[in-house]
């Protein structure tokens, strides 16, 4: 009689112990990914020599964090994780993924802008009158004042290419799987132990069982990875510092949607690089018209072209979910 006991429980540690085992190895590759990051650009400098440091602007010097920091991320990936390429959300995305992402940029963009004004707005008037505009761009920092003043070719290579790409691998690639794959083993919830008749499928039952099944299925993830993205991004002091880290938390929402939805770190690349584009068109007022003013402080222009994707996303999407309704 003890005989399936004493074979049946080694089997059950020996069927946990990969699971375990692969969790460590993500979270030791996001969490090493993440500190290299963030040492690397606070104390980087001191790793480069003196003449080097003393010709390199900020824009070009996070560059270069952000390239060593991938590549270290990376290797991590390759030698730890049985399937880097899953894990890192490195797989081919489907045209309709991309289309979806162009197209929702500029809405984004002008509901986030917005938003963020909205939100700093007590704030940026009291320094206003305190300390008027100059006060202001004080508080944006030397990031801040980079992105208005450096060569346009610098700001566009760190900050359409080099950090979208390295920032989505870092917080969309292990970091989003790690969280993910832990709120996927919690399981759904429990049985409900309630009277049947008190359970009607009402629309606040059926909603509360959407809202679960979601956060089980990469919702969490995309939900905490946006907090930790927004997090490292507080670094500026003041109104600008509140824009900040509201734009980055609904760009963290926004990409990490995209990799809920697509399976794919890509789509969110392309997310986050149009999203930094549109806002270095913002302050170095490429958009910015005669024409076509500004309303606190988000271009009319790109608003304009945020009402023309609204139909052309529900074009996108009306055939899917005509599709899923009639799909048993």
């Amino acid at each position: 009689m003890t005989e399936p006991h004493e074979h049946g429980a080694p089997s059950g540690r020996a069927d946990a112990a990969p699971e375990r085992g692969r969790l460590l190895r993500l979270a030791l590759v996001a969490g090493l990914w993440l500190a290299v990051a963030r040492l690397l650009a606070r104390y980087g400098v001191h790793l480069l020599p003196v003449a080097l440091a003393a010709e390199l602007t900020l824009q070009s010097y996070l560059a270069l964090c952000a390239l060593a920091s991938t590549g270290v991320g990376l290797a991590l990936a390759f030698a730890l994780l049985p399937a880097p390429l899953e894990h890192l959300g490195l797989r081919r995305p489907t045209a309709r993924a991309v289309g979806g992402v162009m197209l929702w940029a500029p809405v984004l963009f002008v509901l986030t802008s917005y938003l963020a004004i909205f939100v700093a707005l007590p704030t940026l008037r009291a320094e206003l009158e305190q300390g008027g505009r100059q006060m202001v761009e004080r508080n944006s920092g030397e990031l801040g004042r980079g992105l208005v003043h450096a060569a346009t070719w610098l700001v566009l290579g760190w900050g359409v290419l080099i950090a979208p790409v390295a920032e989505e691998l870092a917080f969309r690639g292990p970091l989003w799987s790690l969280l993910a794959e832990l709120t996927r083993s919690a399981g759904p919830p429990r049985a409900a132990t309630l009277p049947p008749e008190l359970l009607s499928e009402s629309w606040v039952l059926r909603a509360a069982r959407a809202a679960a099944a979601w956060l089980r299925l990469g919702g969490a993830a995309t939900i905490v990875s946006a907090g930790l993205f927004s997090w490292m991004h507080a670094d500026e002091q003041g109104g600008a510092g509140i824009v900040r880290v509201v734009s980055t938390a609904c760009l963290g929402l926004g990409c990490g949607l995209a990799r809920q939805a697509s399976g794919s770190v890509v789509p969110g690349m392309l997310l986050h690089a149009s999203f930094n584009l549109m806002a270095l068109a913002q302050l170095r007022r490429w958009v910015v018209l005669d024409a076509f003013p500004r309303h606190y402080t988000v271009p009319t222009l790109l608003t304009l072209l945020a009402a023309l994707c609204l139909p052309a996303l529900l074009a996108l999407h009306a055939p899917w979910r005509l599709w899923r309704r009639s799909t048993p």
